[in-house]
């Protein structure tokens, strides 16, 4: 009785806690939260624009007619679900504030209250890293939003666990509740982390699609500067001759170009889209040798194209060694069972 009133006690703390913050919450969070929503609907828009190009990419290789029927069926549903999202896109676009979800709204208030912001060390590396799935203009609004959400839906989802463990120990055991209450907690924080996992685990494999293009794009950019092409140009028809990650930022290199930014700008903003070393270094060094002419640049791509290939075949060694050292743990535990399906009925049989 007693832990079940204490339950009920902290879950009253935490609901009138989250209804002071919501009431602290200001027409800025509104804001915020409501374009947060905005941005990650159209990076939404972008994914599922670039699985269509992967899937006409995938139906221009394909011969069987079989194979060409079921790319156009699932060609077909991906332009309808693009339809869709740019429909809501729309609707959100006249009402901004109409699909804003008020609990997290409590979440900024407590941002606030606790100061998490540039400052502290976790909120500088989120930035970081949702920089690189959202830009550098959105992170800080996607930033804030995420951290937003995580408050207030730990507040809210514990708050709820400690009601109904409560409920749980009054009409069956105490230790029944204090159960609920554990795997609820414990539920609630694996759920809150997920955004968070989603995030980092984006990051990584983006980074790992930009360099495994990379050697290819070095290639074919030596070759067109060998064969007389200026830089620019070699570069337009590079990026535009692909369609994985690293080609669509280095399309993005060619608007700004078109926009009236300066080759040494644009390049600037897909060393701050890309943020992967190599890559980095290689557009630094051709930005540089750019200035003494074609002759500069192609002896430097030459030389690039056999340090890439160098690192590419270290990066498969590693990537090799990696996953034999995955491979070892369910190898120990498949030979553990065996062992055990051999050995048990021999015990039995000893009467051991």
């Amino acid at each position: 009785m007693t832990a079940g009133i204490l339950l009920m006690v902290i879950a009253s703390i935490l609901k009138f806690l989250w209804l002071y913050l919501l009431n602290a919450a200001n027409d800025n969070d509104l804001i915020t939260s409501s374009a947060a929503k905005i941005v990650r609907l159209k990076d939404r828009i972008k994914i599922e624009q670039y699985k269509k190009t992967v899937l006409l990419h995938n139906q221009d290789t394909l011969s069987s007619k079989p194979l060409l029927t079921e790319q156009a069926s699932k060609l077909q549903k991906q332009k309808k679900l693009i339809f869709k999202l740019e429909h809501s896109l729309e609707l959100m676009a006249r009402d901004r504030y109409a699909n804003t979800n008020p609990i997290i709204l409590a979440g900024f208030a407590l941002l606030r209250i606790l100061r998490i912001d540039k400052k502290n060390l976790y909120y500088s590396r989120l930035i970081e890293a949702v920089s690189e799935i959202y830009g550098s203009t959105n992170s800080a609004v996607i930033t804030k939003s995420l951290l937003a959400e995580s408050l207030a839906n730990l507040l809210v989802g514990i708050s709820g666990v400690l009601i109904l463990s409560t409920i749980v120990m009054e009409t069956g055991t105490p230790s029944k509740g204090l159960w609920t209450a554990f795997l609820g907690v414990l539920l609630i924080i694996t759920v809150v982390y997920l955004p968070y996992d989603n995030l980092f685990s984006r990051v990584k494999k983006r980074k790992r699609a930009l360099l495994r293009s990379f050697p290819q794009v070095v290639t074919k950019l030596t070759l067109l500067v060998n064969a007389g092409i200026d830089l620019t140009q070699a570069w337009r028809v590079t990026a535009f001759s692909g369609y994985q990650q690293l080609y669509l930022e280095m399309q993005g290199v060619c608007r700004a170009l078109d926009n009236g930014i300066t080759l040494k700008a644009a390049f600037q903003d897909f060393i701050n889209s890309c943020r992967v070393r190599p890559i980095a270094e290689f557009v630094l060094a051709i930005d540089q040798a750019h200035t003494q002419g074609n002759s500069e640049i192609s002896r430097l791509l030459l030389e690039l194209v056999k340090v890439v290939g160098e690192e590419r075949r270290h990066r498969a060694k590693r990537l090799a060694e990696l996953a034999n050292s995955k491979l070892l743990l369910p190898l120990m535990m498949v030979f553990t069972g065996i062992m055990m399906l051999v050995i048990v009925p021999i015990l039995f049989n000893l009467g051991v």
